[in-house]
């Protein structure tokens, strides 16, 4: 046994750790395999003639892998499906510890209390289509149906994680519409920035002209007025449910524990998101 564990952290924004999402989760990953006696080696996702994902394990005789993010490829489900014990971030593949914060949960609380306000044209911009980005906005779509809000296919709008610019841009359509939302959700809080930004720079006033929630609970929002409402994800615990459950299947392998572990997520009020009164 090597006691080392690989993380595979391929980045689509190429903001790697400087992700405080991504961050966090490897933070408590590396906390949890410190404290049982495993270090973490990086596998190289950069360069184009570098070893598959499944030989660098091999050279490096890694006891576990941790996907903290990665696309779907003939390459990584070589990974997945060869002997070494994985572990996984917001995804769900068999054979495999999967972790994931309670995306269904969090929109749910996020959404009625926007709906609670009196909000029925709400508008989406959500993240590039994955697996968190299809779970959050079924989610979406649900309340939205069980409180017969209809939504407009324009209201749903295609972004980017993490991606400002691209947000002011869809933000800017969308307050152009005919018939624009009173409240916009982003797909995160950094990714917020962009939007809030819009909205300042047309002189329209956050939640009095229009209400905007985020999500992640990004602590680079923290200290803005008005607060932003948001979804806190409990990274930390995260990644060290992912590193105990991989370490249990990397000291056990006769008798691993496959399957999805939930992590509770906590709904944070703010005040970016107001009363949409009868006059509206």
């Amino acid at each position: 046994m090597s006691k080392l564990i690989g993380v595979l952290l391929e980045d689509a924004a190429k903001q790697g750790l400087t992700q405080d999402f991504f961050a966090t989760i490897i933070e408590g990953f590396k906390q949890e395999c410190n404290r049982n006696g495993f270090n973490i080696l990086f596998l190289n996702q950069e360069e184009t003639d570098r070893p598959t994902y499944l030989d660098q394990a091999k050279q490096f005789e890694l006891d576990g892998v941790l996907i903290a993010t990665a696309t779907d490829s003939d390459e990584l489900f070589e990974l997945i499906n060869s002997d070494i014990p994985i572990a996984v971030i917001d995804k769900d593949y068999e054979n495999t510890v999967n972790v994931q914060s309670d995306n269904k949960k969090g929109m749910t609380e996020l959404m009625e209390h926007i709906i609670s306000l009196g909000h029925r044209k709400i508008a989406y911009i959500m993240g590039q289509e994955n697996y968190v980005t299809n779970v959050r906005l079924s989610e979406f779509l649900k309340v939205c149906s069980d409180h017969e809000i209809h939504v407009p296919e324009e209201y749903l709008v295609r972004g980017e994680f993490r991606n400002i610019g691209l947000t002011a841009y869809n933000t800017e359509i969308l307050l152009k519409l005919p018939d624009p939302p009173t409240c916009i959700l982003y797909s995160d809080d950094y990714a917020a920035i962009g939007g809030i930004n819009v909205i300042g720079a047309r002189g329209l006033e956050i939640p009095r002209d229009i209400s905007v929630a985020g999500y992640d609970g990004n602590n680079i929002l923290a200290n803005i007025e008005p607060s932003i409402t948001t979804v806190n994800q409990n990274n930390m615990e995260m990644g060290k449910v992912a590193a105990k459950k991989l370490i249990h299947n990397i000291l056990n392998p006769d008798n691993p524990e496959y399957g999805t572990t939930t992590i509770e997520s906590e709904f944070e009020y703010g005040r970016s998101v107001g009363q949409v009164y009868a006059a509206f």
